[in-house]
């Protein structure tokens, strides 16, 4: 019975990280009602992830508490509520978005330990994969971006668009690419997904996501090649590899993006920034407020002659969301989670404890181009949350047993 929940429970947060994705969402709109299916699966992994958080309340409360500025950071996004500029539209987010993302985020990390983490999110997004290469051969009318659009002939698989689906699929790469460089046999099991993961990124014609597999895959590499050498040579090499990287793909970005144009992007910055002033530099507009206002919204339509739906860029999207407060916050939790992450990858013998690092150099080189912190329901959020959480457990349980054996040492000594 114990066997038969456990893998309830995988397939749970299997299908969790399959509509944070977006896979489920952009899959099924071609089969099913849209609107019914997107309530029934955001709001069944709310009350699913609440109901086995209760259940285990002792290693819920643990989790919880191993990472109190993580919480302070989605405090805040609740607190935005206040002074929001549309609050109607901060709550419908908050309730929708953020509330079923956090709880599903402690619900993984208390669950699951880091070797199961990574399993499961492998599992996920393979199979995320799988389905959107079917798509694309098989079922072109889905997976293909049809002749005519702008993105003609382009891969999007199951999700949206070609850029989601390309970043998805780096993210993919970036986690079989972990699992295959660790492999001791069955190496054309271990390489065949992650030549796989490759080609969807490729297919999907997206520059940006073509960059940034090269980056973080070089990252991971340099970490594993060089683990136990020395901890400044990884330090120095991966911060040169993300410096230069994140040059790179943001200058990338400029050539690959929706609006055809270098000026795409900086359009939407230049207003943005702009527009928040001394009124909300602070604390910001509210969660999801800026792009969802409409007299904010027909002011960039008349001075540029398009609209935009997010900022293109996740720490200006967490900035519009809850202020400067907010990114202060944010790179704190973030600098201290990346040190530990850090440490754990110098001595990684095994694939997960190079996970969490893994995990935050995407999150770290994505968001250059693309919102993929605060906005909406994403499985980036997710998986930093559940990071955060995750990786403050796992130093803390190791401290505790390292502290126990030197003192059984100095006992028999």
């Amino acid at each position: 019975m114990n066997r038969k929940l456990y893998w309830a429970e995988i397939i749970f947060a299997v299908i969790g990280f399959l509509f944070y994705s977006g896979a489920t969402i952009g899959g099924l709109r071609f089969v099913l009602p849209l609107g019914p299916v997107n309530l029934l699966l955001r709001y069944g992994l709310l009350v699913g992830s609440f109901i086995l958080l209760l259940l285990r309340w002792r290693g819920t409360l643990f989790t919880l508490q191993k990472s109190l500025l993580i919480w302070l950071l989605i405090g805040l996004m609740f607190a935005s509520l206040i002074w929001s500029i549309n609050p109607q539209e901060t709550f419908t987010q908050l309730r929708a978005d953020l509330l079923p993302m956090m709880l599903f985020s402690l619900y993984f990390a208390s669950r699951f330990s880091l070797d199961e983490q990574l399993e499961v999110v492998s599992m996920a997004l393979g199979a995320g994969l799988l389905m959107s290469i079917f798509c694309a051969v098989v079922v072109p009318s889905v997976g293909v971006h049809p002749a005519g659009s702008a993105f003609a002939g382009a891969w999007k698989g199951v999700y949206i668009e070609k850029n989601g689906f390309g970043a998805i699929s780096v993210l993919t790469a970036n986690v079989l690419f972990l699992k295959a460089i660790f492999a001791k046999k069955h190496y054309f099991r271990a390489w065949f997904p992650f030549g796989l993961a490759m080609l969807a990124v490729l297919r999907s014609t997206s520059k940006t996501s073509l960059a940034l597999s090269f980056v973080t895959l070089l990252i991971i590499f340099s970490i594993y090649h060089f683990k136990w050498q020395g901890k400044r040579t990884i330090l120095i090499s991966d911060i040169l590899i993300l410096i230069v990287g994140g040059v790179i793909t943001y200058a990338i970005s400029q050539f690959d993006n929706v609006f055809g144009s270098l000026s795409g992007r900086t359009d939407v910055w230049s207003f943005a920034l702009h527009r928040l002033g001394e009124d909300y530099f602070w604390f910001g507009f509210g969660k999801g407020a800026f792009f969802n206002t409409p007299a904010i919204m027909e002011s960039f339509r008349f001075e540029y002659q398009y609209m935009v739906n997010h900022a293109h860029n996740g720490y200006l999207e967490t900035l519009l969301d809850i202020g400067f407060v907010g990114v202060i916050i944010f790179l704190i939790c973030f600098v201290l989670i990346y040190s530990k992450s850090f440490q754990l990858a110098y001595k990684a013998d095994r694939p997960s404890e190079l996970f969490p690092i893994t995990l935050l150099n995407f999150l770290l080189l994505q968001n250059l181009s693309e919102s993929y912190l605060t906005y909406r329901a994403n499985i980036v959020w997710v998986l930093f949350v559940s990071t955060c959480l995750s990786v403050n457990k796992y130093t803390f349980i190791k401290s505790k047993i390292a502290a126990s054996r030197r003192s059984d040492y100095n006992t028999s000594t």
